[in-house]
């Protein structure tokens, strides 16, 4: 049997996996994922959510295309 302070080890380890990237497309999906929870929590409107999730995209989108050149 675990103990405790062995589970508690293995939450904190896997917290930290959890915030590294997996790919190159994790920190944007974050990044979307945070700002649907702004909109969904804040009095932030739809049409505010959308120019930011079109900016993010976009900003994803040009950085890999630099990354490819």
């Amino acid at each position: 049997m675990t103990s405790l302070d062995d589970i508690k080890k293995q939450l904190i380890e896997a917290e930290k996996a959890a915030s590294l990237p997996q790919d190159k497309y994790h920190g944007m999906a974050r990044k979307l994922v945070n700002i649907e929870r702004q909109s969904f929590y804040g009095d932030e409107s739809s049409m505010k959510r959308l120019v930011k999730i079109r900016e993010e995209i976009s900003n994803a989108v040009k950085n890999e295309a630099k990354n490819e050149v």
